[in-house]
């Protein structure tokens, strides 16, 4: 009975306590617990709003958003169409079929093979003669293959204008002098100031030195030639969308032409017109007043793997693979003189730019001498010699005048000399950059700078006493840059790598 009581009170006592929450429920549609944590977020969103959270995030969210991609400069990657698959092979024994009896007797130069063994063949048919090199004649047209006639037009005009007396770019008086040591620290190399010139690795390049603006001529591998006009507007953001266009260099300021058809040996800018020589046998001038690369000198016979001359473009020297080296007139180029100067390879030939009768080669027999251009002929004797190690790679004398000569070789050491090459300075270097990269060729630059490319992608840059100065590199630096060189005011640096591309820091 007691039990009983209990539980009766208890449930009445609860009534009353339910009563009321259904009283307060009744007024709003809410409870207590529910009014409370409306409140509590009513509060929450008063402290944001104090706080300005919500425009701060925004704007870090802009600052770091992934910018656009912007359109590549110069050639576009063509695109490489699928072709259908074979049938896979399979072997005549495992088909049951009797073999024909031919076999690999030879495999020339290139891959081709000759078969032994089929119908018809005989024994002299084994050594199978190369086809004869074709050598073109005749001028090749200012036409770039990735341009049209007005743009070509348009920029030969631009190019008349650059051989004019007093033109050239105003670098406030740092012609001689170059930058210091501080900014050369801060050349930086931009996204737009990024392009593919040409479709092979670039071999040679130069910056035209009478142009206002910064016009830079580069040879390749397979003998085209690229001037590209740097500072040129970009394409229309509309042109980047058609998919269809696979060339638009023209467009960014890139010109390409094809007036070799071999490895470009040499690249000069002398008298506003640009001259070339290439392992096919030939020498080409491109002459603005003409609107085309005139063919200068052939030989057939000859693959010439240096080149370089005077300043008014009128002497000429050409190193071979035998190490011969031809003195050649370009008012008379039919007729030349040839000396051997070294035993093998001539790798570079390079005039000195003060006392232009001084000449220095670089060699595969490990010298480097300095000769006199003046008494070229039989039975010459160097003035100066130096002996590496290794091959070497490239000589160049400086720019300024102090005649201090810089080498670069296999022994993974780029070398500093004085005019008697005596040496003043060594800098071990990585310099071994296998098959697929352009062997490096450390060059000068005004101040007697001496810039190198890097296996780590980038620009070293040294004192001519072998301190380092610097090591230019950026993100949009994506490939190794085996040929540098600087404007002759010291204010920009083109960089080429063998992909094709010129990255300008400036």
């Amino acid at each position: 009975m007691k039990r009983c009581k209990q539980s009766t009170s208890t449930v009445e006592s609860k009534k009353p306590k339910k009563e009321e929450e259904q009283k307060d429920v009744a007024e709003d549609g809410l409870c207590e617990y529910e009014r409370e944590r409306e409140a509590r977020i009513a509060r929450n969103r008063e402290r944001l709003a104090a706080l300005e959270l919500p425009g701060l995030a925004a704007s870090f969210a802009a600052q770091y958003a992934k910018p656009k991609p912007a359109r590549p400069r110069g050639l576009a990657a063509k695109k490489i169409k699928k072709e259908p698959r074979e049938p896979q092979r399979a072997s005549l024994r495992l088909k049951g079929i009797a073999s024909d009896g031919t076999s690999v007797h030879d495999e020339l130069r290139g891959g081709k093979i000759v078969v032994k063994g089929a119908a018809g063949y005989t024994g002299h048919q084994a050594m199978e003669e190369e086809k004869p090199r074709i050598v073109p004649t005749g001028p090749v047209p200012f036409s770039s293959d990735i341009g049209d006639p007005k743009s070509d037009a348009a920029f030969l005009e631009v190019l008349k204008k650059c051989s004019g007396v007093g033109s050239g770019r105003k670098s406030g008086g740092k012609k001689a002098e170059g930058l210091s040591h501080a900014q050369l620290k801060k050349l930086r190399l931009k996204e737009s100031d990024v392009a593919k010139v040409t479709r092979e690795g670039i071999s040679h390049l130069a910056f035209h030195p009478q142009a206002p603006q910064l016009i830079v001529a580069t040879g390749d591998k397979q003998g085209h030639v690229a001037l590209w006009d740097v500072d040129k507007k970009t394409a229309p953001e509309a042109a980047e969308e058609d998919a269809d266009v696979e060339d638009s260099g023209s467009e960014d300021g890139v010109y390409l032409f094809k007036p070799h058809t071999s490895y470009i040996s040499g690249l000069r800018w002398a008298s506003g017109c640009l001259l070339t020589a290439a392992y096919d046998g030939i020498v080409r001038r491109m002459d603005p007043a003409q609107g085309e690369f005139e063919l200068l000198a052939v030989r057939e016979d000859s693959e010439f793997s240096a080149f370089d001359c005077t300043a008014d473009g009128n002497s000429m020297l050409l190193g071979d693979k035998d190490g011969d080296v031809e003195v050649v007139d370009a008012r008379d180029p039919s007729k030349g003189t040839s000396i051997n100067l070294h035993d093998r390879k001539i790798n570079t030939l390079h005039i000195e730019p003060g006392e232009e009768h001084l000449v220095v080669s670089s060699s595969g027999d490990r010298t480097t001498c300095i000769w006199d251009r003046r008494k070229l002929g039989p039975g010459i004797k160097a003035l100066h010699t130096a002996t590496a190690a290794n091959v070497i790679l490239s000589a160049y004398f400086s720019p300024d005048g102090a005649r201090q000569v810089l080498t670069t070789s296999r022994d993974n050491t780029l070398r500093v000399y004085d005019g008697s090459l005596h040496q003043k300075a060594v800098i071990l270097h990585n310099n071994n950059t296998g098959r697929w990269v352009m062997p490096f060729r450390a060059t000068f630059g005004p101040g007697g700078v001496c810039i190198c490319g890097s296996m780590k992608r980038a620009v070293d840059m040294y004192s001519s006493t072998g301190d380092q100065i610097a090591a230019l590199s950026s993100e949009y630096q994506t490939a190794i840059s085996s040929r540098n060189v600087f404007h002759p005011d010291g204010t920009a640096l083109a960089a080429s790598t063998s992909s094709g591309r010129v990255l300008i820091y400036r």
